[in-house]
């Protein structure tokens, strides 16, 4: 009898999930479960499982949350815990989760706020089945091992994350997206849920904040690793406080000691890893175009308003795997890895479109993995 695949039935079913998802994965059991429960907008309509012979064989999860491009926000699905016991291995049975949950969120697609993307973080090993099922890796991030130039002091005050700091927190994190053209839209329950599941997945978490004034200027989260180094998570400076990144920074390597440098996956693009010899990032970010019809509707008013109005009236309609793109004198179908690398770094080089899809570095952090 061929696997079921579906969402599953309740909470005995997640359970299964979670002793399934311990197994596999070297986080073990608690990091999954305090994940989810923890998470006040999980809905077990996004668990979804291949059943053989009464038993759950393969799982994976849907963590739904909101992107801004441009300014508009997009419905993004984050797919994440994508495990099969090794006994059914070899089988398809992750591949008819992924293809069965695109299809419902095609169908979900069809309402105004539908899903227009999803996005996963693979191990290369994995590379392979998401590629099958219609996901494309794109660059991600820069890796820049981090020393202080000189020990200048930043005229900042760095100290604990104190109860009252955590809405400036917010707004400094929402200001970056003021001017970044991509990144996680966060809820005020993100903030909340995120550090409660991140705690509990990974105690001895250290939050600060960079002060001056008597206002908060920027923060860092980080932790230690196994190897006794700081793993930092997030690093992000008010925009009129560049240097309170440096500050928290200094902090951090200072803690660390051994004159060791600071290893740090960032944005492209920032500020501490100017001037600074840079790789490629370590994470592999994969991006599908889930349903053209919702992401259409959704940037459609970006491209018109970066549009030439001198070339004539631009249309735009929704194709297999993309758009199609109108004017009077000419037409351009963009679809698959090509959207998407316009979408996420732009078409710098393309005279005609790359004022409709500048650089576009996404603004993603590690609390924003699945």
């Amino acid at each position: 009898m061929d696997p079921l695949v579906r969402p599953i039935g309740g909470r005995e079913e997640l359970e299964q999930c979670f002793d399934l998802w311990g197994s596999v994965f070297g986080e073990g059991r608690r990091f999954f479960q305090s994940r989810l429960d923890l998470d006040r907008t999980y809905s077990p309509a996004t668990t979804w499982v291949a059943v053989a012979d009464g038993e759950i064989v393969s799982a994976a999860q849907l963590f739904p949350f909101e992107a801004q491009w441009g300014g508009v926000a997009l419905r993004v699905a984050g797919i994440g815990s994508v495990a099969t016991r090794p006994t059914h291995r070899g089988r398809g049975l992750a591949l008819a989760i992924l293809n069965a949950q695109r299809r419902w969120m095609e169908e979900a697609g069809s309402a105004r706020k539908g899903f227009a993307l999803a996005l996963l973080f693979a191990a290369p090993r994995a590379e392979p089945l998401y590629a099958r099922a219609g996901f494309h890796r794109l660059p991600f991030g820069t890796a820049v091992a981090w020393e202080p130039v000189g020990w200048g002091h930043p005229p900042y005050r760095v100290r604990p994350v104190a109860e009252g700091d955590w809405p400036a927190l917010r707004a400094i994190y929402a200001s970056q997206l003021s001017h970044l053209p991509m990144g996680h839209i966060r809820p005020p329950a993100f903030w909340a849920d995120a550090i409660r599941w991140t705690d509990a997945g990974e105690p001895g978490g250290v939050r600060l904040v960079a002060e001056s004034g008597g206002e908060v200027a920027g923060y860092l989260f980080y932790r230690w690793g196994e190897d006794g180094r700081a793993r930092v998570l997030e690093v992000v400076a008010h925009p009129g406080h560049p240097r309170a990144a440096e500050a928290l920074a200094q902090e951090v390597y200072r803690r660390a000691g051994a004159g060791r440098a600071l290893p740090l996956t960032l944005p492209v693009g920032h500020g501490l890893a100017r001037g600074r010899p840079a790789e490629p990032g370590p994470d592999r970010a994969m991006w599908s175009v889930v349903n053209p019809a919702a992401l259409v509707r959704a940037i459609h008013p970006v491209l018109q308003r970066r549009w030439v109005e001198e070339r004539g009236p631009l249309e735009v309609a929704a194709v297999p795997g993309g758009m199609h793109l109108r004017w009077p004198s000419g037409e351009r179908t963009l679809a698959g890895q090509n959207l998407l690398a316009a979408m996420m770094t732009g078409l710098e080089g393309d005279p005609l479109l790359q004022g409709l899809f500048p650089f576009a570095p996404p603004y993603l952090w590690s609390l924003d993995h699945f």
